[in-house]
Order: structure tokens, then sequence, then C-alpha cells
């Protein structure tokens, strides 16, 4: 624990120092909207779910930092009125190379990254801490592309006497992240394919409602999309339309769930 500690603490006053000693460097929001045929990971229920997603990234001199929430609306069970969940994660790095102040590319890798995350799931009261490292790949093509190892941690858990499943507790684990974006054009349009792919080790968690061997699983989002600004006169970079593809492997360690579910996609970027 005092390790994890040390390592948030070093990059909370890396990216301090980073954001004293320059400007506030460079932000990007965006908001999508997604619709599709998701599957529910305590059962075999596939229902219309609409997926609204606010992400931001921002950085400056050797930080940078990532967010995302999730807001899912859906009818579970055919019961009525709307229900929903919700889900969102925060991740901040630093450059290693900014902090030894010497260059530490080697090979494909173009720089090592501190990264501490937080993952929020109030579903199930639930709260992760997610330290680790990022390298930052040179591919050739592509905007960006970089590998996160980070600790899967439980931080907080919801209490005994919920009447809803809660998370009383998790061992420790760990992931692994691949994100990327790739730009390309199809004759004088703009397109890209951009995700992530993340691996989790399984691992036991404690519920109100006993205690389970969660089993390892594979999470891959990739998007393919066309800039569709300039088609109704807008300008470019603005309003994406696409499809997401959502593939799980033993969704959240439910060994008895795989998941294969296109989506369509509406982005708006600002």
């Amino acid at each position: 624990m005092t390790f994890l500690k040390g390592v948030f603490v070093i990059l909370g006053l890396s990216i301090g120092l980073g954001l004293t000693s320059n400007t506030y460097g460079w932000s990007s929001t965006e908001i999508q909207w997604l619709r599709g045929d998701i599957q529910f990971p305590s059962n075999d229920d596939t229902v219309k779910t609409s997926v609204i997603t606010l992400t931001g990234t921002a950085g400056g001199d050797g930080w940078g930092t990532f967010f995302f929430i999730d807001r899912a609306s859906y009818n579970y069970d055919n019961k009525p009125g709307e229900n929903t969940e919700l889900v969102s994660k925060f991740w901040a790095n630093y450059s290693l190379s900014t902090l030894a102040k010497r260059d530490l590319k080697f090979g494909m890798i173009k720089d090592i990254r501190l990264v501490a995350g937080l993952k929020h799931a109030p579903e199930v009261d639930s709260v992760w801490f997610m330290p680790g490292i990022q390298l930052d790949l040179n591919l050739p093509g592509f905007t960006f592309a970089n590998v996160r190892i980070a600790g899967y941690q439980h931080i907080s858990g919801g209490n005994l006497a919920a009447k809803h499943f809660t998370t009383l507790d998790e061992e420790n684990s760990y992931q692994v992240n691949f994100v990327w974006r790739y730009p390309f054009m199809i004759g004088a349009s703009k397109w890209s394919i951009e995700g992530f792919a993340e691996w989790v080790k399984g691992s036991k968690q404690i519920s109100n409602f006993g205690s389970k061997e969660r089993s390892s699983w594979l999470f891959i989002q990739p998007q393919i999309r066309m800039d569709f600004g300039p088609m109704i006169g807008l300008p470019e970079d603005k309003v994406f339309v696409g499809i997401e593809y959502q593939y799980w492997q033993n969704k959240l360690g439910n060994p008895l769930i795989d998941e294969s579910a296109p989506q369509l996609l509406i982005a708006y970027h600002f």
C-alpha cells in the first residue's frame, strides 16, 4: 500500500508542477450517443440500450488527463419506466522523460508515464484505484497509441444491509489496456478507427449475497467513424457518425456471458 500511495503522490506532485510551470496546454471534450442491444452481466437479458458518454482529455508539458462518464438507459426485465446506470473513470499521467529531464525513448516506445486512475460504479457502491505505468508507442500512421499496465484495487464498497446488489470488497487485481486512434481518408472524407482494449485479471468478489471467483475478462470497444460535419455545412472535427462494436469475453467476470454488440454512434466534439 505504501508503494501505491507513493505512486499517487509522485504523480499528483508532478502534474501540479507541470500545471504551475506552464500554461494549461490543450483540452478536448466530446459527447457521444450510442444505441444498440446490450447484454447484462448478471443474466442473459438483452435489451435496447441508449448510452450517453461524456469524455474529456487535457494535457500540457509532460502531464495529461482523461475522463469519461457513461449513462446507460434501458428497460430491464421488461419493467415499465426507464432504468439507468452510471460508470465513470478518471486517469492522470505524467511523463518520466519530463520528470527525469532526459529522453527515455527506445525502439517503438517514445515515452514512459506514471499513471493513476479512479473508477466509480455507483450501482454497486464501489470505487477502484488504478496505479501503474503507460508506454506511449510510436506506430506509423497513428495519432496516438499507448499500452497501460495498472493495478485494480477496490478501495470503497457498499453496505452489507443493502437491499440491492452491492460489492463489499474485492481481491487486488491488475489490468492491461491498449488505446489508439488511426485516421485515414476515403476520397475527400475523413475517417478514423479508434478505441480501446482492456484485459482484467479475475479475482474474488465479496458482495452482500456472498463471495465468488470472477473470471478474467477481455473488453474490446473499437469505433469506425466519419467526419460528418463538412457534409452538413459545419467545420471539420465537430460532428461524427459511425459504428461502435462492443465485444466482451466473460463480461465483468461472468464466465457464462460473452457479448458481441454493434451500436450506432453519433458524436459531437467541442
